[in-house]
């Protein structure tokens, strides 16, 4: 979707994540790493996500990782005087995200985006989707 922005705030070195990304992922999840000239301190993750958000002014955040703290993130989205949508899950870190927990993501972003004003006062999309239109990511590209 185009008013979607991905991004990865990830240890991993770039070959690691690509294989990520087209071993696992099947391609799914290109995205640019988000900004990390930080001391890679505790936090480092929730610090790069908030100065991600002061620049672009994305209205939602969906933070997926292992070891995510929410409490973290809105305290720095906080201070900044930010305030967008958030959406915090941590997978197992053994088994890693989960195709259950990435249409739970995408659930909530199309809820934030369907209900977004528009110009004339109504809201983004106002159709109902099927449950079968939140299964889309199991189908292969």
């Amino acid at each position: 979707r185009p008013e979607v922005m991905l991004g990865w705030t990830t240890s991993w070195l770039p070959g690691m994540l690509r294989w990520l990304v087209n071993e696992r992922l099947g391609g799914r999840f290109e995205a640019p790493y988000l900004p990390d000239e930080d001391d890679w301190g505790q936090g480092w993750r929730a610090r790069s996500i908030v100065k991600t958000v002061a620049i672009t002014g994305v209205d939602t955040v969906v933070w997926i990782d292992d070891m995510a703290v929410r409490s973290t993130l809105v305290r720095g989205l906080s201070r900044a005087g930010l305030d967008p949508s958030i959406l915090v899950i941590r997978p197992d870190k053994h088994t890693g995200m989960t195709l259950r927990q990435v249409r739970h993501a995408a659930r909530f972003i199309e809820e934030r985006i369907e209900s977004r004003p528009t110009a004339d006062g109504g809201t983004s999309i106002e159709t109902t989707r099927s449950a079968a239109d939140s299964d889309h990511l199991d189908q292969p590209d």
